[in-house]
């Protein structure tokens, strides 16, 4: 080496070396700052996926000069999208940057629950498939054996479900499928909107609840600020520490707290379930509501029921925003309650269920050749096979007997409701009421409720649209159609081959 160039390469290894030095440097100065912010969470040994989140962002900090991975999302560009995230942006985790590529899961898939991955250096994902313990996350806070502390809880944690396809019923008359596509309603729930598929869970601090949501209530629409942190010295506030206001309308029904209030609680289930949490909701008409309610670890000591008034609590938890229909929602409610994933016996042992509106609350609707009906199943599948149902079991008995259904016929109506607790290999034959000019009746969404719950839960679907014979949507149903489905349904699965 020229003695003339040694200044020259000394000057070039001095330089490299304080450019490295500087690096490592800056590099620790964030590391350092990062878990001061985050070091509220470090403690908590039940909220491992918040660190994972931690380790996502380092990730994403050390990646970004190169743009590299896009499915760790910019969180500052996320937010100036966004107007509800919270102005601190360490106070409010967004779990759009656990999403899992090519999320989607088809609707013949079993297993909508979905996996969210922050990278894969940085944890191993877990569905929840039971009541086994999990250190992970899932998706929503569902599954755990141990509740979230609502001590160590970021203020804001934002859910970006996954798109999901809905398939259209399955009819046997094309004219039927026409009538369906044609309808504004069907044709909304089959375009999904952003709106529809985010999930917003907050705790304010010093939260005051006034005894109702601002219109359109709580749900998908509702605003991120609904709940504000206020002065809690009111005389007239009924005082708790830890409250979760869920005032749905209708939510005191069985049916409207299935699609109502359920899916928000399993959205923050595992927030929920701490002793000190105490969750609002309208007073039951329907006692199995608190048995679904015990089966997901909610306790009578930890729900209140509505009486109106001002309701103040140190810590308040806001979970309104919740998908409307996700099948990640639905079928973990439906683990929650125990309800079988597959029918637990063979399909030539398990059951027909003709459902009924004996005991209706509203009226209408009613099959007005029921005796007919029950005597051309009877004929079809044996005497013993057919369970004609009485109306209202309990959760128990629900869970075990539409677990072990093959076959549910009923006109539209709450007894349709319990498909919730029937397994993914039930076969769902709603008798639509319509009038003159084929329009589905009830009016309204209503008449989607059943299509869409049966997408949640991987069920299969079948609609008849049958001409009312009354203002009230009672109807004579037509034997000769109903067999045509039956004899569909049969064949998909056999059924002529083996009796």
């Amino acid at each position: 080496m020229s003695s003339k160039n040694a200044p020259l390469l000394q000057a070039v290894y001095v330089t490299v070396l304080v450019y490295i030095l500087v690096q490592i440097h800056l590099t620790g100065v964030f590391v350092i700052t990062f878990n001061r912010s985050v070091s509220d969470l470090g403690n908590n040994e039940q909220y491992d996926a918040l660190k994972a989140y931690s380790q996502s962002r380092l990730v994403y900090f050390k990646r970004s000069r190169s743009q590299s991975d896009d499915a760790i999302i910019n969180h500052d560009a996320d937010k100036s999208r966004d107007p509800e995230v919270a102005s601190d942006m360490w106070n409010s985790v967004d779990v759009d940057s656990m999403r899992t590529k090519g999320g989607y899961l088809s609707n013949q898939d079993s297993k909508h629950v979905l996996k969210k991955e922050v990278s894969q250096q940085a944890y191993g994902v877990h569905k929840f498939q039971n009541h086994a313990q999990q250190t992970e996350i899932s998706f929503p806070l569902v599954g755990r054996s141990q509740p979230l502390s609502t001590a160590t809880f970021p203020k804001a944690l934002r859910f970006k479900y996954d798109a999901f396809k809905m398939a259209e019923p399955n009819c046997v008359d094309e004219e039927d499928l026409q009538k369906f596509r044609k309808h504004p309603h069907n044709v909304q729930l089959m375009q999904q909107k952003d709106r529809q598929l985010r999930g917003v869970i907050r705790i304010v601090d010093n939260g005051v609840f006034h005894g109702s949501f601002r219109p359109p209530g709580c749900g998908w629409e509702s605003v991120f600020d609904e709940i504000k942190s206020e002065n809690l010295s009111s005389p007239a506030a009924v005082h708790f520490d830890v409250l979760c206001p869920l005032i749905v309308p209708g939510g005191s029904s069985f049916q409207h707290f299935l699609d109502g209030v359920l899916p928000k609680i399993v959205q923050a289930h595992d927030l929920l379930r701490n002793k000190g949490v105490k969750i609002l909701i309208p007073r039951n008409r329907d006692k199995i509501i608190l048995e679904i309610l015990g089966a997901l670890g909610i306790e009578k000591d930890m729900i209140l029921f509505h009486a109106g008034g001002i309701y103040t609590a140190r810590k308040m938890i806001y979970t309104c925003i919740t998908p409307p229909l996700h099948p990640t929602l639905w079928q973990n409610a439906h683990k929650l309650m125990n309800a079988p994933e597959k029918l637990p016996v063979p399909r030539e042992e398990a059951y027909v269920i003709l459902l009924t509106r004996k005991q209706s609350h509203n009226g209408g609707r009613n099959m007005l050749n029921q005796i007919e009906v029950q005597a051309f199943l009877e004929k079809r599948y044996g005497k013993e096979k057919i369970i004609v149902y009485p109306g209202r079991y309990n959760l128990t008995t629900s869970v075990s007997v539409f677990g072990r259904a093959r076959l549910m016929i009923g006109v539209h109506g709450g007894a349709l409701y319990n498909l919730n607790f029937a397994s993914s290999d039930v076969s769902v034959v709603e008798i639509l009421p319509s009038d003159g000019a084929g329009n589905p009746m009830p009016q309204g969404i209503a008449h989607t409720i059943f299509w869409s719950m049966c997408n949640m839960l991987n069920q299969s679907y079948w609609r008849i649209y049958n001409k009312a014979e009354t203002r009230n949507g009672n109807v004579i149903v037509d034997l000769f159609k109903l067999g045509r489905v039956l004899d569909r349904i049969d064949q998909q699965f056999g059924y002529f081959l083996t009796n």
